[in-house]
């Protein structure tokens, strides 16, 4: 775990207008959430001349949120904050999954909490110097990064609810994103979200004390992530 820690807001989202070869665009913060910035490269700091450019773009910041949540909780707990999130993946992918059975079977296998399955926990990591980045002005995506008004300045400790909204503001994303779009997105975020399973359906392998249990436990968690993994057909 890296000793910064970043929160995502949008700071004042300061809204001008471009020539007409451009398109309209706004200025968005995104911190630097363990790494983030590093992640986002310096692709982002420019806003497209048009809004075709939009969907790589927000493939590169939606994979590197999601990319960075294993690093804040463990992999019980990130699967139960993303349930939502993956749940609505699939759907755009037309794959009816019950991600959150999945999350309840493995947190709490015989009716019982047995892995810590809440909020993040971010500990003591600090927040890191914010990221200026311009995005073109579409699907009101503005709203949907401008879901916190939490701001974390440089060295300020972060708190579990920032990372809550960045998980919300991908999932608004998103639902926003029109069409193909949307599909895209969709499709570059699944693989890494299943990856979430797994670590999750492993961590509860390595919890049971029983192997008998952790074999009946596992065919359940295992079977249903296989079957979503066969649907996808991407990963």
């Amino acid at each position: 775990m890296t000793p910064s820690v970043t929160c995502i807001l949008l700071l004042g989202t300061a809204l001008f207008f471009l020539p007409a070869t451009r398109a309209q665009c706004i200025n968005v913060t995104l911190p630097n959430v363990l790494g983030l910035g590093r992640c986002l490269g310096t692709t982002l700091r420019t806003c497209p001349d048009t809004s075709e450019g939009l969907l790589s773009d927000l493939l590169v910041i939606l994979r590197c949120v999601v990319g960075i949540l294993p690093e804040v909780a463990n992999p019980a707990s990130v699967l139960f904050n993303v349930v939502g999130l993956l749940e609505a993946v699939l759907s755009r992918l037309g794959i009816s999954a019950d991600i959150a059975g999945i999350s309840n079977l493995i947190c709490r296998p015989f009716g019982f909490a047995l892995l810590p399955c809440n909020a993040f926990s971010p500990g003591n990591l600090v927040c890191s110097t914010p990221i200026q980045i311009s995005l073109p002005s579409v699907f009101n995506i503005g709203n949907c990064l401008n879901r916190t008004l939490l701001f974390c300045e440089n060295g300020r400790t972060i708190s579990d609810p920032i990372l809550t909204e960045l998980v919300e503001a991908v999932g608004c994303i998103l639902g926003a994103a029109p069409g193909a779009m949307g599909l895209g997105l969709a499709r570059g975020l699944v693989c890494p979200l299943l990856d979430i399973v797994k670590s999750a359906v492993r961590e509860l392998g390595n919890a049971l004390p029983f192997g008998f249990l952790f074999r009946a436990v596992t065919r359940i968690t295992q079977g249903l992530t296989d079957n979503i993994l066969g649907a996808v057909d991407l990963c």
